[in-house]
């Protein structure tokens, strides 16, 4: 919502007409690890390249690396005398089968969660924004998976959600601490309005039960 405040609604209406486009494009970079040609293969190029992507992380330790090389190192030895061989081979292969299920999925998941990301990138540039505005637009369009604060995981446990709440909050006020609280406060107004006029007209359409009530209480 913080680009219909900034920009108005008509550079939204840009950014769902740019969705099937990035959608095309991302699936094409994340399963097949190829960039679109010309200006979308530059625009795809910035996007990744600036941070701008987001997504689910779980870094992993040296120690798990370094154990998984080692077990490579012996399955693939062909001097490898080991009776169990011929099981951690059939092991090995069932785990990279369920590797690439998980792949695929997380893939799917990248490309849907930055295509509306991608196309507000992609439309802020083509509107003269910089790199930098274009990317924290893009990365903050909804909640920002990859960031949080420093007693994020310590509160988590306790209140989940916490981080989307509190971006959540940060997105809604943000506006006011900006110098954009006249555009935020009309957008914020028109989405009250929608939302009263919405549940009148659901009342009267809804119609009446025998004690005069409306169905739609």
């Amino acid at each position: 919502i913080n680009i219909t405040t900034d920009y108005g609604l008509s550079t939204m209406t840009k950014v769902a007409g740019e969705t099937g486009a990035s959608i095309k494009s991302l699936r094409n970079y994340f399963f097949d690890k190829k960039l679109p040609k010309g200006k979308e293969g530059e625009y795809l190029a910035q996007f990744i390249e600036n941070g701008t992507r987001t997504g689910y992380s779980q870094p992993r330790t040296i120690d798990e690396l370094k154990n998984d090389f080692q077990k490579l190192n012996k399955t693939l030895d062909a001097n490898n005398n080991d009776i169990r061989y011929p099981f951690l081979k059939f092991r090995n292969k069932t785990v990279k089968f369920g590797k690439d299920v998980l792949n695929l999925f997380d893939n799917t998941n990248l490309t849907l969660e930055n295509a509306v990301r991608y196309s507000a990138f992609k439309t802020l540039l083509k509107k003269g924004e910089s790199l930098d505005t274009a990317s924290k637009y893009a990365k903050d369009l909804t909640v920002n998976f990859n960031k949080k604060g420093m007693l994020t995981n310590s509160i988590a446990p306790a209140w989940l959600f916490v981080n989307a709440g509190v971006q959540g909050v940060e997105r809604m006020t943000r506006p006011f601490f900006t110098g954009k609280a006249k555009n935020a406060t009309s957008t914020y107004a028109k989405v009250a309005t929608v939302g009263f006029l919405s549940a009148m007209l659901a009342r009267i359409l809804g119609g009446e039960d025998e004690d005069k009530k409306y169905f739609y209480d």
